[in-house]
């Protein structure tokens, strides 16, 4: 009974009114920090390397923490209390499932470090203390990315997050205890009680918003994709043409325009029938996306009108989107639509046109022509055809 009576004591003392304060706090900060990951991604990600993004995504928890820290020490007359460092972890542990971005790891693991190191010089604990703080350093990157690699898995089940929690919160305050030799069991349990109570509450809000974001998402996709392919459509093209655009004539970022039309449509439509003509659209469509997919080629598929698609290709030069290009066709070869009355099968081919966006292009249609020209180019050649900057390579 005096157990429980000593963990009770601790509780309340843990649970005092600025803490309550601090918690507001850490939410407006997550809410903030949220919103700059968001911005980053729609707003740099032209403008900056996948790597470079990378390193900004993974700053920002460690720029919430250290804002937290900016302001507790204020709250705290310039001192950083016992009971508020699980408001600091909160912020690591929810960008982790958040973000699920490796180098938030290199800057987690740098931290414990780092205060490992600084403890140590403060206080020279024995040889027991330091085992069981360097053993918690240990199991705190370990933790870190475990949850990080299975983050989804781990926030779709409530055993398996309170679990995680828990051996996240012990990790940490097996090494922060080093700072605070005379800490009791008593207060060890409630400090780790707090924290899986407050990312409890984080947890029931994360779902929340988890929903209202996917409900969103749903929607832009809708919004912006054709109803009968389910490709990308002409108003969603444009906008990313732009986008790609002016990427390029600020900072000089690779990109390559890939248009192909299908062969022969008109006349499928008028002997088969319309029904077939869309089932035609549809599975080169459904084609064109599984090789972009396997082939982790980072292109875009738009339908642009009819039986004209588009391809935007990020980050790649001229040549690497003629290898992807010739990948696409070779794919589209193999479609085959049953035609019902017919007993038989049709087959399909495409022409095409690539180019890479290029300094003499003062503006988008510069591009978008040039590139259009070479697609009919390919058709005036005898159609199933690819036509670049430098040749038309006809296939039989």
């Amino acid at each position: 009974m005096q157990y429980l009576n000593n963990y009770w004591d601790a509780l309340t003392h843990v649970f005092k009114q600025s803490s309550l304060e601090g918690f507001f706090v850490v939410i407006g900060i997550l809410a903030i920090s949220l919103l700059l990951s968001v911005f980053m991604q729609e707003r740099l990600r032209m403008r900056v390397s996948s790597n470079t993004m990378n390193w900004l995504l993974g700053a920002v928890p460690l720029m919430a923490v250290l804002t937290l820290q900016v302001y507790l020490i204020m709250m705290n007359n310039n001192q950083l209390a016992l009971t508020e460092t699980n408001l600091q972890l909160i912020i690591f542990l929810y960008f982790l499932f958040i973000l699920k971005n490796r180098v938030q790891l290199v800057f987690e693991g740098l931290t414990a470090v780092g205060l490992l190191i600084y403890f140590v010089n403060m206080q020279h604990p024995s040889v027991g203390r330091f085992a069981l703080a360097v053993l918690g350093a240990i199991a705190v990157i370990l933790i870190s990315a475990y949850i990080q690699k299975r983050a989804d898995s781990i926030i779709d089940h409530p055993w398996k997050y309170l679990a995680m929690i828990l051996l996240y919160a012990n990790a940490w305050w097996m090494m922060l205890s080093l700072l605070y030799p005379n800490i009791t069991v008593a207060k060890y349990l409630a400090l780790i009680t707090k924290f899986i109570i407050f990312m409890g509450v984080i947890h029931i809000l994360n779902i929340f918003v988890r929903r209202m974001w996917k409900h969103y998402i749903t929607l832009q996709k809708n919004i912006g994709r054709d109803f009968l392919t389910n490709a990308y459509n002409r108003e969603s093209f444009d906008s990313v043409f732009n986008e790609v655009f002016d990427a390029f004539s600020n900072n000089q970022i690779p990109w390559s325009l890939l248009l192909f039309d299908i062969d022969n449509f008109k006349q499928v439509n008028d002997t088969y029938g319309h029904l077939v003509g869309d089932e035609v659209l549809k599975q080169v469509t459904s084609s064109v996306q599984s090789t972009l997919i396997e082939t982790n080629s980072s292109g875009q598929l738009f339908r642009l009108g009819g039986e004209e698609f588009g391809i935007i290709f990020r980050n790649k030069t001229e040549m690497e989107a003629v290898e992807a290009a010739e990948i696409i066709m070779q794919h589209i070869e193999e479609v085959r639509v049953p035609i019902a009355k017919d007993n038989t099968v049709l087959n399909v081919t495409v022409s095409a046109g690539v180019s890479e966006q290029k300094l003499e292009d003062a503006k988008a249609l510069d591009l978008y022509g040039r590139v259009d020209s070479y697609l009919y180019t390919s058709k005036n050649e005898g159609k199933h055809a690819l036509t670049t900057s430098n040749w038309t390579r006809k296939y039989n």
